[in-house]
């Protein structure tokens, strides 16, 4: 009973922080305006170590929920973060065995596969979506531009981000 409940706390805690955390994002210059850099996947990080991998999804569904629920009100942004959160910590729970090399490669070879299935996801489904929802025909004519030199910088932040936290 105790570790049910410390679970379900510890899960909401996390992503109340993740949330806090994804508030403060900053703006990529020269890229649209939802391309931005965050510290949100951090909590993510914590509660995989302390939780697992379930109740890390968990975690993730629900800040992204709070996220469109209470700032967004737009589910482009929330269903491409719930994707990009679900395939890393999916590749990571492949890889991670406890062992801090382990750990690391697991990053690495996670943000790969974010990286090419967010450029495929954004290329054909999210931004031609967010392009008819706020009526921006430039955004949808430059699909291939935005792309290589917009999504595939903006995944790699999640190669530097579980090198500085400890495991």
């Amino acid at each position: 009973m105790y570790k049910n409940t410390h679970s379900i706390i510890l899960s909401a805690l996390l992503a109340v922080l993740s949330l806090i955390l994804s508030l403060i994002a900053v703006a990529v210059p020269f890229l649209p305006p939802f391309l931005k850099l965050d510290l949100s996947m951090i909590p993510l990080f914590i509660g995989f170590l302390i939780l697992g991998y379930k109740e890390t999804i968990v975690i993730s569904i629900l800040k992204n929920f709070l996220h469109f629920l209470l700032i967004s009100h737009e589910p482009t942004g929330s269903i491409a973060n719930i994707i990009v959160e679900i395939i890393f910590i999916s590749c990571l729970s492949v890889f991670y065995k406890k062992e801090l090399y382990k750990f690391i490669i697991g990053s690495i070879v996670a943000t790969i596969a974010i990286t090419l299935a967010m450029s495929v996801m954004n290329y054909y489904v999210l931004l031609p979506m967010y392009g008819y929802i706020i009526n921006l025909s430039d955004l949808t004519n430059n699909l291939k531009l935005l792309v290589t030199y917009g999504i595939i910088p903006v995944s790699y932040k999640h190669l530097t981000l579980p090198t500085n936290s400890r495991v």
